[in-house]
């Protein structure tokens, strides 16, 4: 508040002809970065969450003797075929805790606009633009948004009962700090939701297009030949695609590519499946993984 004076926001409020911004955020920044941090990590945790009882009896890493590979290999392909084409929940699941996690981000962005009384949407465009174009008269952006010095207003009772007001210097050391940290949370924002978008978007084609399925599915199963791919895409759905490329990463590539091939075997009139493995019970669950695409 106040004009001409040796420090921005500081000087002695005359009602009608000064402006007023209060800070009310000062306080609680701490409070709201931990509440904030854990908010941000809740998509992750639902996805797991979601996922833990629908998890394989095992896992497929270290696999020393190529008859446990064997007895695993038959049970999960007997498990893809008898679970063809049901896996729509399990990737469901999967697209609504992404999009969860962009319209937490949008969130986060209006929350901390209002926790900073409506300072926070171009915070960082005007820093940038301060930094190009300052002069000697010019306001920082982090000062007028984070005071060090400002006034305070102090109302007491006086012996009389009036109300009377004293506006003493206050010194806010912690805005040293909330500047940089609010500053680097709006890029940070940013960045965040840009590349959600593109992930968005690259889910999208993955969902529609089935050569990029194909593409995205040889990523990760770089020994499997191109036709037995081609093969794989045309002969399962999108949720069978999306099981197998989480449980990709999690195998040798050696190991994949017989699994993918021996899936395309069965599928299209190999030997028959149809009973369990025998050393291996039925699957009750359905598959699992903790990777994403």
């Amino acid at each position: 508040v106040g004009k001409n004076v040796i420090y921005p926001n500081l000087g002695q409020f005359v009602e009608g002809q000064s402006s007023r911004r209060e800070i009310s955020y000062y306080q609680w920044v701490t409070f709201f970065l931990l509440i904030e941090a854990l908010i941000i990590y809740l998509p992750r945790q639902i996805w797991h969450q979601l996922t833990h009882s629908q998890c394989l009896p095992f896992d497929f890493t270290n696999l020393r003797r190529r008859e446990d590979w064997e007895d695993k290999k038959n049970f999960l392909v007997w498990h893809m075929k008898q679970t063809r084409g049901n896996h729509e929940y399990w990737l469901w699941q999967y697209l609504l805790t992404e999009l969860l996690a962009i319209a937490l981000l949008a969130s986060f962005f209006i929350l901390t606009d209002v926790f900073l009384g409506g300072d926070f949407y171009n915070y960082g465009l005007d820093w940038f633009n301060f930094m190009h174009n300052a002069t000697n008269t010019t306001i920082s952006p982090m000062t007028a948004r984070f005071p060090r010095l400002t006034v305070c207003k102090l109302q007491y009772h006086s012996r009389g009962g009036t109300i009377n007001s004293y506006y003493p210097l206050c010194l806010l050391p912690i805005n040293c700090f909330n500047d940089k940290i609010f500053l680097f949370l709006y890029f940070w924002y940013c960045m965040l939701f840009g590349l959600s978008l593109l992930r968005g978007l690259y889910m999208m084609v993955l969902v529609t297009c089935k050569p990029a399925r194909r593409m995205r599915l040889k990523f990760s199963a770089k020994l499997v030949p191109e036709d037995t791919l081609e093969r794989f895409i045309n002969a399962h759905n999108l949720s069978d695609w999306f099981v197998l490329c989480n449980l990709a990463p999690t195998m040798d590539p050696v190991l994949i590519a017989e699994l993918v091939t021996q899936l395309v075997y069965e599928v299209q009139g190999g030997e028959s499946s149809d009973s369990k493995p025998s050393r291996l019970g039925k699957p009750e669950k359905s598959l699992q993984s903790v990777n994403y695409i």
